[in-house]
């Protein structure tokens, strides 16, 4: 089995967003200019050095697995890589990556955002040397915990579930963190962004698409671009030829302290 997460890289700075207050009764008084109201600390795009950006041991209390966790940024993607494995079990296994909390044991079965099959020296069926891709997602630290995952005999020891975690590894992320400041207004229907809004404290939160609605227009009609869309997002699929694509009744988040 395959990563199935891919992305786009790139997020771009929050263009200045103006408030305008409104009168709330007449008034004879002259009206004073309201001065325009920007973001505090604008939104603006983390530098990722190549490198580590990631780590993370195995922990497997049966002892049948073994090792670490990297995640690598090469200037173009994140790839990661299982280090000093060692496998002792004759099972299928794969390395998973997750934002839920997992522990060995737990039941796995599609709780993971990407999937790799893993031969029995760690390396994935795929390029990339054994490295596995993570994405080209522009802030993975919402992947938590990676999971070595074995696929048992369902029927007899596992019913209900045919994905069992055998070992995982908390992720400690080592990345520079986007400052704070996307700003979301929903500037009402338009055309490519017909659906429904559900708000939370009076603001936006998410965001459930309609038949016929794009990244683009969505996009607009909240006032943040599809990079920031994007980072809001970052769980779906956003490869450069996914980046015009909103599927239907999709919830897209709207909230930067929900992502």
């Amino acid at each position: 089995m395959h990563g199935f997460l891919r992305g786009g890289a790139a997020l771009a700075a929050l263009a200045t967003v103006f408030l305008v207050a409104g009168c709330t009764a007449p008034s004879t008084d002259p009206v004073a200019a309201v001065p325009a109201v920007a973001a505090e600390d604008p939104f603006t795009p983390p530098t990722v050095p190549v490198g580590i950006v990631a780590t993370g041991e195995l922990v497997s209390p049966d002892g049948l697995v073994s090792g670490s966790v990297e995640i690598r940024w090469d200037g173009e993607e994140y790839l990661a890589e299982l280090v000093d494995y060692a496998n002792s079990t004759q099972e299928r296994l794969s390395l998973a990556f997750t934002d839920d909390l997992l522990a060995p044991g737990d039941c796995v079965w599609e709780r993971y955002q990407i999937n790799f099959e893993v031969d029995g020296n760690g390396d994935w069926y795929g390029p990339h040397d054994g490295r596995m891709p993570v994405g080209e997602v522009g802030d993975p630290t919402f992947l938590s915990t990676a999971v070595i995952v074995v696929y048992g005999p369902v029927a007899v020891e596992w019913p209900g579930c045919g994905e069992r975690s055998l070992a995982w590894a908390a992720l400690d992320w080592d990345l520079p963190t986007p400052s704070p400041g996307i700003v979301v207004i929903d500037g009402g229907e338009q055309a490519g962004a017909q659906g429904s809004v559900t708000l939370a404290g009076g603001q936006p939160s998410s965001y459930l698409t309609r038949q016929g609605d794009s990244l683009a227009a969505i996009a607009e009609r909240f006032g943040i671009s599809v990079d920031e869309l994007q980072y809001l997002n970052p769980h779906r699929p956003w490869a450069a030829a996914n980046r015009s694509l909103a599927y239907a009744e999709e919830e897209l988040n709207l909230s930067q302290s929900s992502r």
